[in-house]
């Protein structure tokens, strides 16, 4: 008798979406390949979707070698090696995706760091636990200490206007280009 109100048996359990007489899509669990949950596309002859015995996701791969293994040529499109966050609250300044970066250690979890869009087409990246805008990319500028930077290159201490915030033995070692050959 079935273990449930549907269950299928066999040596690779698949169930196949046909269009008239064609075999579109097959979901379901090979055996014979490492025991593995597929999402397989006839008309392509190729896995979209693989879940392994471990637990890891591929998308354009058959052997996911992570948790979430995404595959894909840049040559045929930009969107073929893309992952998309799409952050759906349309009212102003809460447009924000990120990706989070977290160790979780004897049920303690710490923020490690962040990658996040701004909401002026930007990018924050965090590398502290308290989630400060460490370095900000923003219409060709760069920020660092600072939200908002107005130049090429701008470099804030904490609570002060733009500043260099190094000594003169700091600089050692550092190019500036003023524009200028003298």
């Amino acid at each position: 008798s079935p273990a449930s109100p549907l269950t299928i048996n066999g040596t690779d359990p698949l169930i196949t979406f046909e269009n008239g007489e064609s075999p579109h899509w097959q979901v379901g669990f090979e055996n014979t390949q490492s025991d593995r949950f597929v999402f397989y596309d006839n008309n392509a002859s190729a896995y979209r979707m693989v879940i392994d015995s471990s637990g890891n996701v591929g998308i354009g791969t058959n052997s996911p070698a992570s948790k979430l293994h995404i595959s894909g040529n840049s040559d045929i499109s930009d969107e073929d090696c893309q992952l998309i966050i799409d952050d759906v609250d349309g009212s102003a300044g809460s447009r924000i995706p990120s990706i989070q970066f977290r160790s979780v250690t004897g049920g303690t979890t710490t923020n490690q760091g962040r990658i996040r869009a701004t909401d002026t087409q930007g990018m924050i990246l965090s590398g502290s636990s308290a989630q400060g805008d460490d370095l900000v990319v923003q219409a060709g500028n760069v920020g660092i200490g600072t939200t908002a930077p107005t130049a090429n290159l701008v470099v804030t201490q904490s609570g002060s206007t733009p500043t260099s915030g190094f000594s003169s033995s700091q600089w050692q070692g550092c190019f500036v280009n003023t524009g200028t050959t003298t």
